[in-house]
């Protein structure tokens, strides 16, 4: 009888085969993104760069001291700062409205009947909304990607289908988890000693193809200071679409209270 000969398996194909085997595949990037962290933050921000607004329904579900829930919203977003959210009850009757453009901020209590004015700061908002952001970051966020620190780009690491790409400013650190195409998956700005004030965590999931682009149908923000978690689901949406600017500027509804943010104590809240 004729033994067949043995033919031997090279050794590369081996350690692959182990690896497999032990759960732990070998780690492949997407292909179409850079290593190098400055060419890979240039394809990060060409990214960016194709959406430019958006508009649609949402589901907003927070979790947040003094509050907790799910509330139906419309809501408009033009980067780099305009933003608008009409929460609205189950009837579909206005409950609030947050409004930014120019620098101003304005949001309106239907419930009271008053509309709060104020400069667009970051401390304003967190008045209304307990998030520690800005109104330009909100928007950049409603467009679907995470806003970027201005400092240098100082590593960029390969993973299982993603690059994580580390950003350094001023004391602070952003890790952004980069996916096909240059997506920002994930987003984590920490910032030294700041125990916790001003630091959050922001994820994208679920993308969809939409009018040419990839963009994401839910987006969750974590924060420490204040301690919030937020989950945003878009019901209907549509990506750079063609908004008037009055959008983000509404009058003050007809016989509404006219309240200076600087002169008020702080309001309930937008939620």
């Amino acid at each position: 009888m004729v033994t067949p000969a043995r033919r031997s398996v090279p050794r590369p194909a081996l350690a692959a085969l182990a690896l497999a085997l032990a759960g732990c595949p070998p780690r492949a990037p997407p292909p179409d993104l850079s290593l190098d962290p400055a060419a890979l933050l240039a394809q990060v921000e060409a990214a960016q760069a194709r959406t430019r607004s958006v508009r649609g329904e949402v589901r907003i579900r927070i979790r947040a001291p003094g509050f907790s829930g799910t509330v139906p919203a419309f809501v408009a977003a033009e980067r780099p700062d305009r933003l608008l959210v009409q929460v609205v009850d189950f009837f579909g009757n206005t409950v609030a409205v947050l409004s930014t453009a120019d620098g101003r901020l304005s949001s309106y209590d239907a419930r009271e009947r008053v509309l709060y004015r104020g400069a667009a700061t970051p401390e304003n908002l967190a008045r209304l909304v307990p998030v520690p952001l800005s109104p330009a970051d909100l928007a950049v966020i409603l467009c679907g990607t995470a806003p970027l620190l201005a400092g240098e780009p100082v590593s960029a690491e390969p993973g299982r289908g993603f690059v994580t790409l580390a950003l350094e400013e001023d004391g602070r650190v952003q890790t952004l988890r980069i996916g096909p195409g240059a997506a920002i998956l994930r987003s984590s700005l920490r910032a030294e000693g700041a125990g916790g004030a001003g630091v959050y965590d922001v994820a994208f999931d679920r993308f969809d193809r939409l009018e040419g682009r990839s963009f994401p149908a839910e987006v969750s923000l974590a924060a420490e200071a204040p301690r919030v978690r937020m989950s945003l689901a878009w019901v209907e949406t549509e990506p750079d679409a063609a908004l008037d600017r009055a959008l983000f500027s509404p009058p003050p509804p007809r016989g509404a209270r006219v309240v200076d943010l600087a002169d008020a104590a702080p309001p309930a809240g937008l939620f």
